[in-house]
């Protein structure tokens, strides 16, 4: 035999078929890829032609990874002339890798050693990640009355084919809850990082205890505490998150289990009021009242949702300063009275009729109606400052609105308003309308054109005409990672009541690289020019702002960074000031410790242009809240000029201006809860007055049961100034003016009275009923509970979504519940040995009364659910979960019981025939029943029956990788499918009447293709892979689009409040998020409400939503922010001012403030 180079040796692709070469053999591999489980013998087929007339000796050798083996090539293989033949290739892969492919070389030698031929093959193996948490005794659990202890176990299983890194974290609500090992020691952290074979699995065991409402943790609502609520059920919700340590695949898995710990009260009020009432909170403060100037307000307010979903809102404010009647007392009043319903709306008393231009707000009356389907029209009459005393001006008007199916929207109207006193009057139309382009582009716009009749210097009559533009563009580009918005706005000197020209620009992009980082930048240009004689409209006055702001934002695991940068120019009356610099912000949030920092730093350089060779001037500034528990710090400082004036004040003075504010809030409960005690601590100084402000406000509540709310409260301020040295020139002599030291001190003692109450509306039925529930041993069968029958704690009674548990008499009460039939469940915590609850599963409620929950012993019918596993799967040796599976016998009545966790069951029933049956729902596509609805006769004289019910778990489907089927020579016509299939061992082409023994095989490990579907269920309560709803993100592309009002159209606070007797501590800031035009996800709704967000309806009718109220701007900027990152920045939340529940703009709260503090200081 001739010898060949190896180097010669030919390589024939395993894709193409065999031919006839200048070799003595060709090869063919069958598979060119193999993809094999962990231990899994992996098989393929070698096809070998000689194509010479000799016979040719060979033998066959792989090139295989470190630590693995082949089976059957240890020996030679003869080919004879001309034959064609199949050699099976076996390969078992002992060290393989998970997502890997490895290269299998394929090598061909005559028996000299000389190389005839070669290929390869590759065998790749994949990664299954799965692994299965489980809870011990169940995920939900009931704490016993006067039980404060309990215990569960973490069962970590990894289901997988290879090891598994696991981080899991335990998190939740641990106010009131505290975790320990088994040793007793408390778990302040509850992080692990662990590995697990495959099939291996883990447990974490741990002791929990309930030490009741932690005081001081949270701040408690001063609106709604009650002292008793440390009695009110309490719910404890853990959750379990597990997921990879490293990403196996595309996305990180990650997996969520939730548990819950609940201690249920004796007693629940399913509603406040027995019946149909009118709510309405009353609210009084007494203000300075050891002055000469006491003042007394009253506040009555409520609001109620009608059973059609209509909202009926109303409120009235009176103010008190003497101890006399007056008109003046009626006449200032604010009131309001709104109803909206789906088809019409009616507003009465203080209102805005929402035209700009004009001064429509005042007392009067709005109203709407639904013409047809999206069409709305309305009207709207108001008098100022009184309707029927004396009015110095009046607004009316009509609109119309078409609401559209959330594509195209729009409104038109057009108002009228004549001022009696100033004889001007002007008549205003305008209108607006909204487009979606497409899915993430939005464009709307807005305009409106007035004539104005006025009188002159000279008491002659003239018209002007003017109009007023706005436009605004919104879209998302690069699938939704860039999202755009521009508004731009334009006022005519001559429009409406106006005498200032007004031109605005706004402009924001945010691109979001990742769920981590996002840039964003921001632009605004406001330039706003008006005289400063209305009457000749002469000495025109230009003010201009201009600022532009880009920042980086990134969340890392310590918080929220933001670097930025800005540029900002102001002009005003011809002195320009530009401002540029570098700043960050730094936001954290702990929700296990309540604990919030939020800081902004920046330094910057101004440069002004109102004076000549003007230096380069440095500016800095910090600003940092911190709130831990119930105490919040706040200290800003800023050092430098940010205005013109200022500036000039600096370099006039030789002083470089620097402010500095701090301010404490701390709120404390005592152990007697029904008193909380609020203090404010504010303190600010000035250099260049050297001016020092010190002001403390303590409050102290007392809180009854029955929902009444007293306090007490000091307002004590100090002032202290001192006035720097000055030269003053009078002719030729200079006098060095001496430093003049001021001080004041003032002490304010207030109280205030709460209470809600509910009026009853006359002859209305009553709606809600008192149930009392009584649990007892039923000795006598009479379901009625005698003097000598014992009562049952620790009872459950549910009915719908309201728990309850029975006290040691057996009572529970559920107080108010609404009228009808509803879902009814009964059992008991403590084991009864054969006493089950005698009820139905529906409750019917139509009255006030007992409803008695008899206990009865009953026949024993007991069994137990066998599972006979398949021996195949990879679970097979671990106990299968049957906890909670529902029985049912069905006789003259239902019956029900659930399986413990091996499946054992029991019923207590009376005598008669029962159909037992168990949902064979629940067993999904991996089991069956082997038989169904088992029918038993329970008559007097039988203890008990026994009853099994047998469940196979359906035959996984087992492949074995074969070798194929072989080559057969074409020429052979008679060639069987049998003999087709049959593999080759030694290498030589079958004959036709010949079969081919493989004993020597060795055998093949089995691939188990599971049918089981493996994906993660969407219900987080009853699968242990889901994630809960609470903690889902929202996508960006499911919040609807909204409308942002800007804050020119919020009512003037000078007719709603005595600007003589302002509290600054009533000034606050809050943040509007806008109107939503269409309807608004479930998600998105939870969303907001977590975030401490209110929905009400906005002045078109729509939701709205507005946050809680802020003591600062810079807090408010805080939350304003937090918004935007969650998905709520387009367009971006604006802050609005608050004035004791009255909306203002950030300006004017600002202004309120100061002139608060000036008044009581002075």
């Amino acid at each position: 035999m001739a010898q060949i180079d190896p180097t010669d040796a030919p390589i024939i692709s395993n894709d193409n078929p065999l031919t006839e070469t200048a070799s003595k053999l060709s090869i063919q591999l069958e598979e060119s890829e193999i993809r094999v489980n962990k231990v899994e013998l992996a098989a393929n087929l070698l096809t070998v032609q000689n194509n010479t007339d000799n016979e040719v000796t060979y033998y066959v050798e792989l090139s295989l990874p470190d630590k693995w083996k082949s089976f059957g090539l240890q020996r030679y293989f003869i080919a004879n002339p001309g034959e064609t033949m199949v050699v099976p290739l076996r390969v078992l892969p002992l060290s393989l890798k998970g997502n890997t492919q490895f290269f299998i070389g394929v090598n061909v030698f005559e028996e000299n050693g000389d190389a005839l031929a070669s290929n390869y093959f590759y065998i790749s193996s994949y990664k299954v990640v799965n692994w299965a948490v489980s809870v011990t005794p169940g995920k939900k659990n009931y704490f016993k009355n006067g039980e404060n202890t309990s215990s569960f176990d973490l069962n970590v299983v990894n289901q997988g084919n290879y090891p598994q890194d696991i981080v899991m974290h335990v998190k939740g609500q641990r106010n009131g809850l505290k975790i320990k090992n088994k040793g007793g020691e408390e778990i302040k952290s509850l992080n692990y990082d662990y590995s697990l074979k495959s099939l291996e699995d883990t447990t974490f065991s741990y002791d929990i205890e309930t030490c009741g409402e932690t005081r001081n943790v949270k701040m408690v609502s001063m609106q709604n505490h009650r002292p008793n609520m440390v009695n009110d059920a309490k719910n404890y919700v853990l959750y379990v998150n597990t997921s990879e340590a490293l990403s196996s695949g595309k996305n990180l898995q990650k997996k969520s289990t939730k548990i819950e710990f609940t201690k249920l009260a004796n007693e629940k009020k399913a509603n406040q009021f027995s019946g149909p009432i009118v709510p309405l909170i009353v609210e009084t403060n007494f203000q300075n009242i050891t002055s000469n100037n006491p003042m007394m307000m009253l506040n009555l307010r409520g609001f109620q949702i009608m059973d059609d979903g209509s909202n009926l809102v109303y409120f009235g404010q009176l103010s008190f300063t003497s101890n006399f009647y007056s008109e003046r007392y009626i006449n200032n009043s604010t009131w309001y009275g709104g109803y909206f319903n789906k088809d019409y709306t009616a507003e009465i008393g203080n209102i805005n009729g929402g035209v700009m231009g004009i001064q429509n707000n005042g007392k009067g009356a709005k109203a709407s109606y639904r013409v047809i389907r999206d069409h709305w029209v309305g009207a709207f009459y108001t008098r100022r400052p009184n309707f029927l005393n004396n009015p110095t001006s009046e607004s009316f008007g009509a609109f119309y609105k078409y609401l559209g199916d959330g594509k195209l929207t729009g409104s038109a109207a057009i108002s009228q308003s004549n001022n009696f006193l100033r004889k001007r009057n002007a008549t205003i139309f305008n209108g607006t309308v909204s487009y979606n382009l497409a899915k993430n582009h939005f464009v709307s716009a807005s305009g409106a054109f007035s004539n104005t009749t006025f009188e002159n210097a000279q008491q002659v009559l003239q018209t002007k005409q003017g109009f007023i533009l706005n436009a605004n563009y919104g879209g998302a580009f690069v699938g939704g990672k860039l999202r755009t918005s521009v508004n731009g706005n334009y006022q005519s000197p001559t429009f409406g009541l106006f005498y200032n020209e007004r031109k605005a620009m706004n402009t924001r992009a945010r691109y979001t690289f990742n769920d981590k980082s996002s840039l964003l930048f921001n632009s605004t240009i406001n330039e706003n020019i008006y005289p400063l004689n209305r009457i000749t409209n002469e000495n025109l006055v230009t003010s201009f702002m201009m600022f532009n702001n880009l920042a980086y934002n990134r969340i890392t695991k310590m918080g929220s960074v933001q670097p930025y940068t800005y540029t900002q120019s102001n002009d005003i009356r011809g002195k320009r000031l530009n401002s540029f610099g570098l700043g960050t912000r730094f936001n954290t949030y702990i929700l296990d410790k309540n604990v919030l920092w939020s800081s902004n730093l920046f330094g910057g350089y101004n440069k002004g242009f109102f004076l000549t060779d003007l230096p380069l001037f440095f500016n800095f500034g910090i600003n940092s809240i911190l709130r831990i528990k119930t105490f919040s710090g706040m200290v800003s400082y800023t050092y430098g000029s940010n205005s013109p004036d200022a500036l000039l004040n600096e370099i006039s003075s030789g002083l470089t201006p620097s402010l500095l504010r701090v301010t404490g809030n701390y709120q404390y409960m005592f152990k007697n809860r029904s008193l909380v005690l609020n203090n404010s601590l504010n303190y600010s100084y000035r250099n260049q007055s050297r001016n020092s402000v010190f002001n403390y406000t303590p409050e102290i509540f007392y809180f009854t049961n029955t929902g009444w709310r007293f306090s007490l409260n000091a307002n004590l301020s100090y002032a202290y100034g001192k006035s720097r040295s000055q030269i003053s020139a009078l002719g030729t002599e200079t006098t060095v003016l001496e430093e003049r030291v001021s001080s004041n001190s003032n002490l304010r003692l207030g109280a205030s009275i709460r209470k809600e109450f509910g009026i009853p509306i006359p002859f209305a039925k009553q709606r809600n009923f008192t149930k009392t529930f009584i649990a007892f041993y039923d000795l006598n069968g009479n379901s009625i509970k005698d003097k000598d029958e014992l009562s049952l704690e620790n009872v459950i009674v549910k009915v719908a979504n309201h728990e309850l548990i029975t006290n040691k008499e057996g009572v529970a009460r559920l107080i108010y519940a609404n009228g009808g039939t509803f879902a009814y469940t009964i059992y008991s915590l403590d084991e009864l040995n054969g006493w089950f609850p005698n009820v139905e599963d529906s409750l019917t409620i139509v009255s006030q009364g007992n409803e008695f929950v008899p206990f009865v012993k009953g026949i024993k019918l007991y069994g137990s659910i066998v599972v006979d596993r398949e021996r195949l799967s990879i679970d097979a040796e671990k106990a299968l979960d049957l906890t909670n599976v529902k029985l049912t016998a069905t006789g003259d009545d239902n019956h029900h019981t659930l399986t413990d966790f091996k499946g054992n069951f029991e019923f207590y029933l009376p005598n008669g025939s029962y159909t037992i049956s168990i949902n064979e729902a629940i067993l999904g596509n991996q089991f069956k029943l082997a038989k169904n609805d088992i029918s038993v006769y329970l008559s007097q004289g039988i203890e008990g029956v026994f009853i099994t019910f047998y469940i196979i778990e359906k035959k996984r489907k087992v492949s074995r990788k074969v070798f194929g089927e072989p080559l057969i020579d074409p020429s052979i016509e008679d060639n069987t499918d049998a003999d087709k299939k049959e593999m080759l061992e030694d290498a030589v082409l079958p004959e036709d009447d010949k079969k081919i023994d493989l004993e020597d095989t060795p055998p093949v490990d089995p691939l188990i293709d599971s049918d089981v579907n493996s994906d993660e269920e969407a219900d987080a309560d009853s699968d242990n892979n889901s994630i809960p709803k609470d903690e889902q993100d929202i996508d960006s592309e499911e919040i609807p689009e909204r409308t942002v009002n800007p804050t020119s159209l919020k009512l003037p606070i000078e007719s709603l409040i005595n600007m003589d007797n302002i509290d600054p501590n009533k000034v606050g800031y809050v943040i509007d998020l806008g109107s939503f035009e269409k309807s608004v996800p479930i998600n998105v709704l939870n969303k907001l409400i977590k975030m401490g967000y209110a929905g009400g309806q906005s002045e078109t009718g729509k939701l709205r939503f507005v946050s809680k109220k802020y003591k600062t701007e810079l807090e408010a900027e805080q939350f304003r922010n937090e918004a935007m990152e969650a998905g709520f920045g387009d367009p971006p939340p604006s802050i609005l001012g608050d004035y004791d529940g009255n909306e203002i703009s950030v300006e004017k709260a600002g202004e309120l403030y100061e002139k608060g503090l000036q008044q009581q200081n002075q």
